[in-house]
């Protein structure tokens, strides 16, 4: 199966924020890191650093493995990758000052308002729909399942500016899922997803891949894990930026003026299974830019 991928470059800042306040040696990274996608973002936090960083494996010991460090040096700042880890460090080493990084906002535990920094891994709709039309610049129908939390008008207004007929589908219940989705066929040129813990996983992606094959609908996925199993495209964070920005946070640092905020992801990555699109029907038109993974 190969995988095409398109990267986008979203810089929120035109001017490269200066580097270090903070010695890299001061850093300390938390994560359950046998976690592909956490691997990732380990890669970019290493390179800001320039250094190997000391990381706390949540998979090796658990949050108790959180409390020696915390104990050696209450000077240090944490990254925190991913949502279990920013609960532990929160947690366990309370006085510690914590990044948190790869997280949607919606699922970051309660008390990620304690954390000194979060960049989180949403995608804002007017930038995901752009990729969307770049992708597919002849669709038009475009159908999104969406939960009941999702805020509509954002998709509707962006979608409707780039030329898209919009039409949702209210999911509840993972077993509901391939039914909403067999419920555009007639429609939709495509079905966007949107991240939902509480409806995608290893048994509901299968079934919805089966429904897109059956029904020759594109599914718009948003992980390289779902593009993998059989979504034709898929936009999404880049997990290694979302690394490099934590880094950088740490090292703009400065523990006597703490000011906490909240980042999201500046470079996104569009991947497109061309296998799919075989499968599909559907021509595969080059991007600049664009690598090929074999």
């Amino acid at each position: 199966m190969k995988l095409i991928a398109i990267t986008t470059t979203l810089w929120l800042a035109l001017v490269a924020p200066k580097l270090p306040a903070l010695s890299a040696d001061r850093v300390v990274v938390v994560c359950s890191c046998s976690l592909d996608a956490y691997q990732e973002a380990l890669v970019g936090i290493r390179q800001t650093l320039g250094r190997e960083p000391e990381v706390v494996n949540l998979d090796a010991g658990g949050a108790g493995a959180l409390r020696p460090s915390a104990r050696r040096d209450s000077g240090k700042i944490y990254i925190a990758v991913g949502r279990d880890a920013l609960h532990a460090a929160l947690s366990e080493a309370p006085k510690v000052s914590v990044i948190g990084t790869m997280m949607l906002r919606e699922d970051a535990p309660n008390e990620a308002v304690k954390a000194v920094a979060e960049i989180d891994l949403d995608v804002p709709p007017r930038l995901l729909l752009r990729e969307l039309r770049r992708l597919f610049p002849r669709k038009t129908r475009l159908g999104i399942l969406l939960s009941r939390k999702t805020d509509r008008a954002a998709l509707l207004a962006g979608g409707s500016a780039l030329g898209f007929s919009v039409q949702f589908r209210e999911v509840s219940d993972p077993a509901d899922l391939a039914k909403a989705f067999l419920s555009f066929k007639g429609n939709a040129d495509l079905v966007l997803t949107l991240p939902d813990k509480a409806l995608y996983n290893g048994a509901t992606v299968p079934r919805l891949v089966l429904a897109s094959l059956e029904s020759r609908i594109p599914i718009i996925g948003f992980s390289a894990t779902f593009v993998r199993a059989g979504a034709a495209a898929g936009i999404f964070a880049d997990f290694q930026e979302a690394g490099r920005q934590a880094a950088e946070i740490a090292l703009r640092y400065d523990p006597g003026n703490p000011q906490r905020t909240v980042e999201q992801a500046r470079k996104l990555t569009v991947a497109v299974n061309q296998r799919i699109f075989r499968l599909l029907g559907l021509e595969y038109e080059p991007k600049e830019g664009v690598e090929v993974y074999r």
